[in-house]
């Protein structure tokens, strides 16, 4: 596949190379989001429509937001922060804004 790397072996199981989930995990993984869309719809249904973006090195939710010009969100402004997601996770934002 070109969206999963799985190679398998003879009798037709993945190999150790591939990345797959078992099926305890794979559903785990399906429980895990059902919930957070939950939570999320339930926060839209609430009224909570923070401006939260994210930023993942140097990519951030803000490029491919079809709102950008309308939402308000800037960074200069004070209590404006993206939530740094994946490997930068532990740095703040000035953190990973230096190493740009």
């Amino acid at each position: 596949s070109e969206v999963v790397k799985v190679t398998k072996k003879k009798d037709n199981t993945p190999d150790s190379h591939s990345q797959v989930y078992s099926i305890e995990e794979f559903n785990g993984l399906l429980d895990s989001a059902e919930k957070k869309a939950l939570e999320l719809s339930q926060d839209i249904l609430s009224g909570n429509i923070d401006i939260d973006p994210y930023k993942k090195k140097k990519d951030t939710a803000c490029e491919f937001c079809s709102l950008k010009g309308i939402c308000g969100f800037d960074k200069k402004i004070k209590g404006y922060s993206y939530r740094i997601i994946g490997e930068e996770s532990n740095e703040t934002e000035e953190d990973a804004d230096d190493s740009e």
